[in-house]
């Protein structure tokens, strides 16, 4: 449907046609009935990109796919004080710090609630 119209965002395919594409991120308050934030980007740009939108609250607690999983930015909210909630990459090197216990009422898709310590390489800006 968008190929037409977003010609220009998209990859190639493998006969070397774009095709036209668009990403929605949506920032949701639970306590809301409504989106706090929308934002839209070319299919193209890399989901992290929608984390320098947001605006998170010292103590709330956010929930991200892994597609938004970019190291120093969680780094930044553990130091403010905001809590996250993310699926690892498949290739992510982490020390588990800590393994807390799953109470009985929690769903049993729920296989494991660790605290871990990811090392982040930090620029060096000269």
């Amino acid at each position: 449907m968008f190929k037409d119209i977003l010609t220009c965002v998209g990859r190639k395919s493998n006969i070397g046609k774009r095709k036209g594409g668009i990403k929605v991120h949506t920032q949701i308050n639970l306590q809301e009935k409504v989106p706090k934030l929308i934002w839209f980007s070319a299919a193209t740009t890399h989901d992290k990109q929608f984390l320098k939108h947001i605006q998170l609250e010292k103590g709330k607690i956010a929930v991200f796919d892994k597609g938004y999983n970019d190291y120093k930015t969680f780094d930044e909210y553990t130091e403010n004080g905001i809590f996250f909630v993310t699926r690892l990459k498949s290739n992510a090197v982490y020390e588990s710090v800590k393994e807390n216990d799953i109470p009985n009422y929690i769903d049993d898709g729920v296989l494991k609630d660790e605290i871990i310590h990811v090392d982040v390489k930090k620029m060096v800006h000269i």
